[in-house]
């Protein structure tokens, strides 16, 4: 969706065909609509979260829009298939953001009403499959076996220990930076933009997660991340590291 494919509003010119005219005007008009929705949503999320979201639509719906045909169609025929191959999540994601632009431009009257409402009802809900948790009467066995899994590495050790510590997600967790850690004041900031809901969080800081931190300064307190990832130090661990190494020592 680059700008040499957009053409705003009042600047297509009149075609000898009215049919093609009406969908060239309706795919350039929701480019045109994509781009001013993005614009304000991107404000309130996360970077990462940006990215993703128009990279799905520049990926799927893109290629919608060259066709000049109805979006309605269009779209059940690119979804469909995905269904078919079990992409549920994608079919969500994309069925979301089409009807947040189409609501967006309900809401600055630029059309009457959505037309996508209800795709979503067209295609198989995805069967969501939580993780299993542990519960508090497990932890003392399940921290047993962590310490005495030989495959799971020191470091990986403590950043479970970090996790199970300060309560958080393992995004939050490897994405740890010293200089939003004050250890003078025993307190833990995660930047607005590291979270979901864009507000700061703060996490005061138990002895035993002091005692965790300590036993890893050696390693990386001359990288920005408390736990950096072993082949490039300028970035963090894995996201999935802390998992991954959960299920070798439950195996």
């Amino acid at each position: 969706m680059n700008d040499k494919n957009i053409n705003y509003f009042g600047m297509c010119k009149r075609a000898i065909n009215p049919k093609l005219e009406a969908r060239k005007q309706q795919a350039d008009t929701f480019l045109t609509i994509t781009e001013l929705w993005f614009e304000r949503k991107k404000d309130n999320i996360t970077p990462e979260h940006a990215y993703r979201e128009w990279r799905t639509l520049d990926k799927y719906i893109s290629p919608i829009l060259a066709k000049r045909q109805s979006l309605q169609l269009m779209l059940l025929v690119l979804l469909r298939p995905l269904q078919k191959d079990g992409k549920y999540s994608t079919v969500k994601r994309i069925c979301q953001s089409v009807n947040q632009i189409m609501d967006f431009a309900v809401n600055h009257g630029l059309i009457h009403a959505n037309p996508l409402a209800k795709i979503i009802k067209v295609f198989r809900k995805n069967t969501v499959l939580h993780m299993p948790t542990i519960r508090p009467e497990q932890l003392p066995d399940f921290l047993e076996r962590l310490n005495a899994c030989a495959r799971v590495q020191t470091k990986t050790n403590l950043l479970i220990l970090w996790q199970l510590h300060t309560m958080t997600r393992p995004k939050e967790a490897a994405t740890t930076r010293w200089a939003d850690i004050d250890l003078e004041n025993r307190v833990w900031t995660i930047p607005a933009e590291n979270m979901k809901r864009r507000k700061a969080h703060r996490i005061p800081l138990t002895p035993q997660a002091i005692e965790i931190l300590d036993q890893i300064r050696p390693q990386s307190e001359q990288y920005d991340y408390v736990c950096p990832d072993e082949h490039d130090t300028t970035s963090h661990v894995s996201l999935f590291t802390a998992n991954a190494a959960i299920k070798r020592s439950l195996d």
